[in-house]
């Protein structure tokens, strides 16, 4: 019995020494690589002790596991799902990839900005040489936009985030980007620019977006009118993917700004072709039924986006543009033979916040299809 009582001892000791082990194996790796900007090579905080409370939670050994672990107890123990958070006033945010952590700046993983960072260099530098021009758009966490909405414990704003860090970074390497973050939070404060029950933006917050990011490329001329666009809220049935993630039954009403006829191209005027199929993905190509001469000379411009973009920029764009194709980044596996197929004057990285620290670059040709 005593050896059996060393042995469960020693077993306890080893699984509690895991997260120091592997954190002193990822710090040897991160001090090795190079950092992230020779100007700024360690994000600004308040203190040396916050820095190293950042840097511990972010890199201990195993973090990834033992999340998902917690997460798997906190579903079999609950019964709901543990990817969806019950915020205030019945608002639900998204729980997937540490993003409440990335929201509380918990966690600043400079190590995965570095990879984001070489990924965008990469794209924006071939997009030169083509005579493009690139841009980098981040797509902010609805955590990020309704703070106020968010638990209590969650609901503080850090002294900085990984956006903070990325975007200083992203323009220190000449890599142009936009911050999409202050027109959301201004317009935020009195009509719905995200879904309550989603984890998207509504129809309403994208124009926003959209807006934005047409004035840093210096198309202001081409931006949509947002008064005159949108309706007032009207409540509308819509159980969006966090509804349905969480299990809730039944309707589910959202109060959100309707757009107007005109907005958006309707679809009825416009041809999509499927270049590509992977997985649920569709990489697809829009084009003008019947261009009007100045649509025909319209720009051609290319998203590699995700679910933020993958349907309301489309008809956007094709308001001025002769061409959109959208392509997903697929966690950075870019075909870069379709970029390449496609010939875009204009090239967009769009990403959502808590995405940022998991891009990998690996570039891909595969054959495409139709088009």
């Amino acid at each position: 019995m005593r050896r059996l009582d060393i042995w469960f001892m020693f077993c306890i000791v080893a699984v509690l020494a895991l997260p120091a082990i592997g954190l002193g194996w990822k710090s040897a790796r991160i001090l090795a690589a190079p950092s992230l900007s020779a100007e700024r090579p360690e994000p600004a905080e308040t203190s040396w002790s916050s820095r190293a409370d950042i840097f511990i939670a972010t890199n201990y050994g195993f973090r990834k596991n033992m999340l998902q672990m917690s997460r798997d107890i906190h579903s079999a123990l609950s019964g709901t799902s543990p990817r969806v958070l019950q915020g205030r006033e019945e608002w639900l945010f998204l729980t997937d990839n540490d993003s409440l952590s990335q929201a509380t700046g918990q966690r600043l993983d400079v190590e995965g900005l570095k990879q984001f960072v070489a990924l965008a260099s990469d794209l924006a530098a071939e997009a030169r040489t083509g005579g493009r021009q690139f841009l980098v758009a981040v797509a902010p966490n609805k955590h990020t936009i309704y703070r106020d909405k968010l638990p209590a414990w969650a609901s503080g704003v850090p002294n900085q985030t990984e956006l903070d860090v990325l975007l200083d970074a992203l323009a220190l390497a000449g890599v142009p980007a936009v911050d999409l973050r202050p027109t959301l939070l201004r317009h935020a404060t009195r009509r719905a620019v995200y879904f309550r029950g989603d984890t998207h933006w509504s129809e309403f917050g994208a124009a926003i977006a959209f807006n934005d990011i047409v004035r840093a490329l210096g198309l202001t001329d081409e931006t949509i009118d947002l008064d005159a666009a949108f309706a007032a809220e009207v409540p509308r049935d819509r159980p969006g993917d966090l509804v349905k993630l969480a299990g809730i039954a039944g309707s589910w009403t959202e109060n959100v700004p309707s757009p107007r006829e005109g907005t958006f191209v309707a679809e009825d005027r416009l041809e999509r072709h499927v270049l590509r199929k992977v997985a649920n993905n569709d990489f697809y190509r829009l084009t003008h039924k019947s261009p009007a001469r100045r649509l025909a000379a319209g720009p051609r411009v290319l998203v590699l986006g995700d679910s933020f973009t993958a349907d309301l920029f489309g008809p956007m764009f094709m308001r001025f543009a002769s061409n959109y194709v959208w392509l997903p980044h697929l966690g950075g596996s870019i075909d870069t033979g379709l970029i390449a197929e496609s010939d875009p004057d204009i090239i967009i990285l769009e990403v959502v916040e808590r995405l940022l620290p998991f891009l990998r670059f690996r570039p891909s040709r595969a054959p495409s299809v139709g088009g």
